[in-house]
């Protein structure tokens, strides 16, 4: 991309691309968040009336973000000083934050230590703050490389072996998303990005509000999000941000083949896009870590005979709990699948050490979009399809370009029968 730049005709030649990618930016932000478009009607439209106070404002984010989109145009060199100094601090940043929120929790609000602590957390964030711009150049630098690497350049190579869309991503605080799912059901009727610093007091409200118009409400927090640039955990690990930054690009590609323009259809369609920036990100961030690549599996449904009374499995309650709780749906016997799936949260929490605030049919369908999650892995057979799909391909490259052109799940199930 660089040495389109050398010389004012070679300048000139690559106009139409900043073009395209700059209408292509304004198309992707339409995204927004993963599941936002939804049928219209009614049901929806008292939801979107119930979230408008506290909705994220998607259009005022990108026009204040319009020069990342040009700056995505150029690709950074890599700067693993910058990367280490910034995951370095976010640890820090992260174990302040922690130690604050324990001391105002437990001490006066005038305790010399807490106050010590809170100014302690507000000098690291200023800190990382300072490193941020150069930290953002530099991930871009490492993940540019790194889909090179993987052959995710354009094809055909009409303009060089690029990578298009150019990544782009941002690191700062996340919206939220507010899941809505039937009763009757888990199924995602509609996903609504939140302002970052809704109050707990605003989303228990909110919840409840859609719980009285007979409505399965989730506000949960989520780890990025499909904007161009996309948005990006601004205090995470180095894995999971580097993963996070793969991830959502997959979507930004994707949107320009027949999958990615049919997230919006909702139920397998949003599983098999989700699923496969998942499993791209894993394969990619891998590479980009210098970690061994991963091993896509899919679990087996747990069976009492051969599990072990004494070690705990997540992954195996999770299943579990969807899978009785759909039952007890199927059977009309709602009140009975929410007091069952309150019973399983409850012991969760309180025998495991977990401290999930709430498991309804919305979390259930918002986690049950990703096939390789523990809510959704062996319920959905999509994750052994794209497993097997990835199995018949060379490489990663091969992969997604072979995906891409599923256009609805019976695709996906003749792509992996080999079809």
């Amino acid at each position: 991309m660089r040495r389109a730049y050398t010389g004012r005709m070679r300048f000139v030649h690559a106009l139409p691309l900043r073009i395209a990618i700059l209408i292509a930016a304004v198309l992707v932000a339409l995204m927004a968040l993963p599941g936002c478009v939804a049928p219209a009607g009614n049901v929806i439209a008292g939801v979107r009336a119930s979230a408008a106070h506290d909705s994220f404002n998607i259009a005022v984010w990108e026009l204040e973000h319009a020069a990342d989109i040009v700056a995505a145009l150029n690709t950074p060199p890599e700067n693993p000083d910058a990367i280490d100094e910034y995951f370095e601090t976010s640890a820090r940043l992260r174990e302040a934050a922690g130690r604050a929120a324990w001391l105002l929790a437990n001490r006066p609000a005038d305790d010399p230590e807490l106050l010590e602590a809170l100014e302690q957390e507000e000098a690291i964030e200023r800190e990382l703050e300072e490193i941020r711009v150069r930290a953002t150049l530099a991930l871009r630098g490492l993940a540019m490389r790194t889909m090179r690497e993987a052959g995710l350049v354009s094809d055909p190579p009409v303009l060089g072996e690029i990578v298009f869309p150019p990544v782009s991503f941002v690191m700062e605080d996340l919206p939220k998303a507010l899941v809505v799912s039937p009763r009757d059901r888990i199924a995602s009727m509609e996903s609504l990005p939140l302002r970052p610093d809704i109050s707990t007091e605003e989303i228990l409200r909110l919840e409840e509000a859609l719980t009285d118009r007979d409505l399965s409400a989730l506000v949960v927090n989520i780890g990025g999000m499909g904007t161009y640039p996309a948005l990006v955990r601004a205090t995470s690990t180095r894995d999971f941000t580097i993963r996070t930054i793969l991830h959502e690009w997959v979507h930004h590609y994707l949107f320009f083949h027949p999958l990615g323009q049919r997230y919006a259809a909702g139920g397998d369609m949003t599983t098999i896009n989700e699923t496969v920036a998942n499993m791209v990100a894993a394969e990619t961030a891998a590479m980009a870590l210098n970690q061994p690549p991963p091993v896509f599996r899919v679990p087996e449904p747990p069976t009492e005979p051969h599990r072990d009374p004494d070690v705990f499995d997540f992954g195996d309650y999770m299943r579990e709990t969807r899978v009785e709780a759909e039952r007890l749906l199927a059977d009309g016997q709602i009140d009975e699948a929410e007091a069952y799936m309150e019973k399983r949260r409850v012991h969760l929490n309180e025998e495991h050490g977990y401290a999930i605030r709430k498991i309804n049919q919305a979390y259930f369908a918002f986690h049950g979009s990703y096939a390789d999650s523990p809510a959704g892995g062996s319920v959905s057979p999509i994750y052994g399809q794209l497993i097997e799909v990835r199995n018949q391909t060379g490489s990663v490259a091969e992969f997604l370009r072979a995906v891409r052109e599923i256009r609805s799940p019976s695709d996906l199930e003749e792509l992996a029968s080999g079809g």
